[in-house]
């Protein structure tokens, strides 16, 4: 049945998975996976103690798989959730990832001559050896980091609530203990195809409250997460409205594709500056919102000079054609004292003073004044 759901969802062309970002190629790895998995266990269970040569392999083979793809699987997962929720992946970490998947590949190598994961004997009848509670191990640590890391971030910042980072460890945990202490009923890769199923099923209503271009949250969630703040006696959060300076600069002289492409990078380096202390929103065309979870004067200044400090680097590397800077204001928000409008107002009022005393250093960069300048990048990138 399995098998039968990942074809559905691949035959119905789910938008996920025809998407060419990182997270929908990740997507497609797990729906294949899932797939392969279904068909190389019921190829697993069918040839136990088949006789001759071709039984054997079967047996090898079809057992080999499932340990390596059942890891490389839940990494694929572990990874996703990292960088649905983070934006990003360090290298370090993708390395750190990968350990495990190199062990499980390294011992399926030498269990083919010498076993120690699984044995096959004369009948052709399979074995679990002791190695095998190690392999069978590295999927559910997968599952429970990555269950700890979206546990982290909702806690930090109130990460999407529509996205559930238990999706696919519920189905697992459950079919996945069932099959090993009753080896006889094959019920892994099953509960795998329904907790990818629910995962796709969840980015898809989650897609509501996304930003399509930048992968940021959108207006709607921020005004939503904002108004729930606004409820609690004891928020203490402090917003920061960013605006790229000089934006319609860039669509003016590269065309709207490269200003697509500014906004992502924008995107980018303030969620990597944020990191797991606020939510990060694009609000209108290149206007960006981050809520951080605190009103810690000295947390907000060095959060606000890391973004400038990371914008900085960005200019210097020199990959694009393009300069990027930003003007902010940030302001605390107050719940009873304030409505969303109100807070939003007051940081925009803020940023647009730092706004003035860029465009007063630079006046080589506005032909037509700040609050042109400001309204126009918005109204250009918003109409996108």
């Amino acid at each position: 049945m399995g098998e039968l759901l990942m074809m559905t969802l691949l035959v119905c062309n789910v938008w996920r998975l025809r998407g060419h970002t990182r997270e929908d190629r990740l997507l497609r790895v797990l729906v294949f996976c899932s797939m392969l998995g279904c068909l190389a266990d019921a190829a697993s269970f069918s040839s136990d103690g088949m006789p001759g040569v071709l039984g054997r392999t079967l047996v090898v083979a079809s057992n080999t798989f499932l340990y390596a793809s059942g890891t490389i699987l839940c990494s694929c997962w572990a990874l996703l959730i990292h960088l649905h929720l983070r934006g990003s992946v360090t290298r370090s970490r993708e390395f750190l990832l990968g350990i495990p998947v190199a062990i499980c590949l390294v011992l399926l190598a030498v269990n083919l001559w010498v076993p120690l994961v699984f044995s096959v004997d004369a009948a052709n009848v399979y074995s679990r050896l002791p190695l095998s509670r190690l392999l069978m191990g590295f999927p559910y640590a997968y599952l429970l980091y990555a269950l700890a890391l979206y546990a982290r971030v909702r806690r930090s910042n109130g990460g999407l609530r529509l996205f559930p980072g238990w999706a696919l460890l519920l189905p697992v945990a459950v079919g996945g203990s069932v099959q090993i202490f009753v080896p006889t009923t094959p019920l892994f890769w099953p509960t795998v195809s329904v907790g990818i199923a629910g995962t796709i099923a969840s980015l898809q209503n989650e897609d509501i409250y996304r930003d399509r271009l930048t992968g940021l949250y959108n207006r709607a969630y921020l005004e939503r997460l904002a108004s729930g703040e606004l409820r609690r006696d004891d928020a203490g959060t402090t917003g920061i409205m960013i605006d790229l300076n000089a934006f319609k600069s860039i669509n003016d002289r590269y065309g709207h594709n490269v200003g697509d492409q500014a906004l992502i990078d924008a995107a980018r380096l303030v969620r990597g500056a944020v990191g797991d202390i606020g939510m990060t929103a694009r609000y209108a065309g290149d206007e960006f919102v981050v809520l951080l979870n605190t009103r810690d004067e000295a947390v907000v200044r060095r959060t606000m000079d890391e973004i400038r400090e990371d914008f900085r680097r960005f200019d210097e590397d020199g990959k694009r054609p393009y300069q990027l800077s930003v003007s902010m204001g940030r302001c605390p928000l107050e719940p009873g004292r304030q409505s969303v409008e109100e807070f939003i107002s007051s940081i925009d009022s803020a940023m647009y003073e730092d706004k003035k005393r860029f465009y007063d250093e630079h006046p080589e960069a506005s032909r037509r004044g700040v609050r042109d300048e400001a309204s126009g990048d918005g109204a250009q990138a918003a109409s996108r």
